[in-house]
């Protein structure tokens, strides 16, 4: 039975939404350093300038001619770092913001699914049944995580199959598929996944959605 686990776009979403919060504190903190605090800068230059004695009285003068806040500003030294704490803020928003709007557009139209000698994805990357030493379920209960363990070229690789971003019914019957052609001692972290016609709790078949064909 061909079988095709497809991305779960909600899960993948949620990278969209992070990506957009970043944009957004992005373009605020860029605000700040442009043109709030440049203003601010202004202002305290002009006040730090003034005489130290009537610095006060002058100020009031100032403040009232154009119509800034009456408030001694802060030092010139603290708004600068300020501004440079604005403009490294955005960075960080912008690399964040980036990595998770790539990460939601290159899940879109992702896969897994089985061939007759093992797995592919939809990046290209495959496992064939044969090369596979072990399963490791251990995070499969909990977080629909499974790890598979194979040899490719002497080389140790691996393949995971999770089912909070692909399909849960589909990547759940890929998983029993990949057990079926190991032995009890391969799988580890967990028990064998059991058999779709394998009764419930309740002594009821399964009823398991199958998974979308593929020609």
């Amino acid at each position: 039975m061909q079988l095709r686990a497809d991305y779960t776009p909600g899960y993948f979403r949620r990278f969209l939404w992070i990506a957009l919060a970043c944009a957004a504190f992005a373009g605020w903190c860029f605000y700040d350093g442009l043109v709030v605090y440049p203003k601010k800068l202004d202002q305290a230059e002009v006040y730090w300038a003034l005489d130290e004695a009537t610095r006060d009285k002058q100020w009031r003068d100032i403040t009232a001619a154009n119509q800034w806040p009456p408030s001694p500003p802060d030092p010139t030294k603290e708004i600068n770092g300020k501004i440079q704490s604005q403009f490294f803020m955005a960075g960080v928003c912008i690399v964040i913001g980036t990595f998770c709007l790539l990460k939601w557009l290159l899940a879109k139209g992702s896969w897994v699914e089985n061939t007759e000698t093992g797995l592919r994805t939809s990046r290209g990357k495959q496992v064939q049944f044969d090369q596979i030493e072990s399963i490791d379920k251990t995070r499969w209960e909990k977080k629909g995580i499974a790890k598979i363990r194979y040899q490719d070229n002497s080389k140790a690789k691996s393949f995971v199959l999770d089912d909070f971003k692909y399909d849960r019914a589909v990547m759940g019957k890929i998983l029993r598929l990949v057990e079926s052609h190991l032995s009890a001692e391969q799988i580890v972290g967990g028990p064998p996944e059991p058999d779709d016609d394998e009764p419930d709790d309740d002594g009821e078949p399964s009823n398991v959605a199958e998974g979308s064909a593929t020609g």
